[in-house]
């Protein structure tokens, strides 16, 4: 009996980039039996949705992706078993919630801090993060803080900057968008991660 069908919601699709030509993915908690995995995320995330569903077949998954989405958009996850976040690529704005493509990004570490510790709120027993890739010149200087933060925020994390630094080949020439490779690898990665949760 098949298990598992495409059910993830894309939307808004049209030629934007290379890597990702969808900016959004929305499903509900997919699957009828298992623990409950609500991830969010941004392009990234996007990119690899059906992966990660198809990963996952023994978890009830729901996927809430926006392309450009960041910590100052962040309006948390549904409670679940385990909680994914996996954000920190885009650069907060400094007006906080909207999501307007002329919003003011920060410029400092301090701010990005201050925006992340008030915005996230663990809604899992477990949760999961992933580590940033260095790709944003304004962002290089405080990637390896906001690393830090990832580590110290997640019960597991999803090492993906040392994917990415070991097999440079995982990411478009942009340097943030996976290849067709760098989707599987990311997908495998966050699955891998959701089932060392105890649940």
């Amino acid at each position: 009996m098949k298990r598992w069908s495409k059910t993830v919601l894309l939307v808004a699709c049209f030629p934007m980039l290379a890597a990702n030509s969808c900016e959004y993915a929305d499903t509900d908690f997919v699957g009828s039996s298992g623990p409950t995995v609500d991830v969010g995320g941004d392009s990234i995330t996007v990119g690899s949705a059906d992966l990660i569903h198809a990963n996952l077949l023994d978890h009830r998954v729901k996927v809430k992706a926006v392309v450009g989405n960041r910590w100052s958009w962040f309006v948390g996850t549904a409670p679940s078993d385990v909680q994914v976040v996996l954000l920190g690529t885009n650069l907060s704005d400094r007006d906080g919630t909207t999501l307007t493509p002329d919003a003011t990004p920060v410029t400092s570490w301090t701010e990005e801090q201050a925006i992340m510790d008030a915005k996230f709120v663990r809604s899992a027993p477990c949760v999961v993060m992933a580590t940033v890739t260095n790709w944003s010149p304004s962002q290089r200087t405080w990637l390896p803080d906001l690393n830090v933060w990832v580590r110290s925020h997640a019960d597991v994390v999803v090492e993906w900057d040392a994917a990415v630094t070991g097999d440079p080949s995982l990411v478009n020439p942009d340097g943030v968008h996976p290849t067709e490779a760098g989707k599987t690898v990311f997908a495998n990665l966050v699955a891998d991660a959701v089932r060392l949760c105890p649940t």
